[in-house]
């Protein structure tokens, strides 16, 4: 009776049912009661133990406060961002020095390109002025 009650009200996937303030989170055989938001995924929690007597359930329990920082979604994302802060110290000095590689390779690639200047001997120096200069021509 109690589950098909539940079922009536709209869910997520069948794990959390949602009741104008209050949510009923269901994960495998445990219950879990939202009684009363604290915070982004925090608030008071009632966490019973259910007992079946004379054809009825019964709920025992208590009501906790739960704080999202105590799930482990908040320590599976420190581990992430640790990893992440550890990948990223390790790539960048290979980054870098993929970089500087790269731009020595086209600093020599440049240089390499560049013609030689040749000092000019006297028979050039003639030609010139006769070829260019004075329009001559050489036969």
């Amino acid at each position: 009776m109690f589950l098909e009650t539940l079922n009536k009200y709209p869910n997520n996937d069948h794990k959390f049912f949602y009741f104008n303030d209050y949510i009923v989170e269901i994960s495998g055989d445990n219950y879990r009661f939202g009684v009363e938001r604290g915070g982004h995924s925090g608030g008071y929690w009632f966490e019973p133990t259910i007992t079946e007597m004379d054809d009825k359930l019964i709920f025992s329990g208590h009501i906790n406060y739960i704080d999202f920082y105590s799930n482990d979604k908040w320590y599976e994302k420190v581990v992430t961002k640790t990893e992440e802060g550890c990948l990223i110290i390790i790539l960048f000095p290979l980054c870098l020095l993929i970089k500087i590689y790269a731009l020595i390779r086209l600093i020599i690639r440049k240089i390499r390109r560049q013609p030689s200047i040749k000092e000019e001997t006297t028979e050039d120096r003639l030609f010139n002025l006769m070829e260019n200069l004075l329009n001559c021509t050489l036969k």
